[in-house]
C-alpha cells in the first residue's frame, strides 16, 4: 500500500505544478482574476494534500493497512472532487462546455478532507508506538 500512496503522491504533486505552471502561463490571459484565484485554490488544496498523501505513505509504523487505506481514498476522491471540479468548472468553458453542478460537486470533496484530517489524528492519537 505504501508504494501505491507513495506513486499517486508523486504523481498528484507532478500535476499540481503542471497545473501551477498551465495556470501562470496559459490562462492568465484567458481566466478572470476571479477565476484564476479559484484555479489557484484548486492547485493549493491539491498540493497540501498531496502532502498528507506523502505523510501517511512514509508513516510505516503509525496506521495500519486499513487505515492506510481508508485515508489514501477520502484523500483521493478528495483531491478529485474538490480540486478536479474547480479545474472542470473554469477549464471547460474555454472549449465551449458549460457544466455549472460542478460547483456542488466542490464541498464534498472538502468534506472527504475533513473527514481524513480527522481520522488521521484520531489514527495516530489511538495507536501507540515505542521508539
Amino acid at each position: 500500500m505504501n508504494k501505491t500512496i507513495l506513486s499517486t503522491a508523486f504523481i498528484f504533486g507532478f500535476a499540481a505544478v503542471a497545473l501551477g505552471a498551465f495556470g501562470a502561463h496559459a490562462l492568465s490571459d484567458l481566466l478572470a482574476p476571479k477565476a484564476l484565484d479559484a484555479f489557484k485554490t484548486g492547485i493549493y488544496y491539491q498540493m497540501i494534500h498531496t502532502l498528507l498523501l506523502l505523510i501517511i505513505g512514509i508513516s510505516v509504523n503509525r496506521f495500519t493497512l486499513k487505515h492506510q487505506q481508508l485515508l489514501f481514498y477520502l484523500l483521493v476522491f478528495g483531491i478529485l472532487l474538490f480540486s478536479g471540479s474547480i479545474y472542470a468548472y473554469y477549464l471547460l468553458p474555454l472549449i465551449g462546455i458549460e457544466w455549472s453542478f460542478l460547483v456542488y460537486i466542490t464541498p464534498l470533496g472538502g468534506v472527504l478532507f475533513l473527514i481524513a484530517w480527522f481520522l488521521a489524528a484520531f489514527y495516530t492519537l489511538k495507536t501507540t508506538t515505542y521508539g
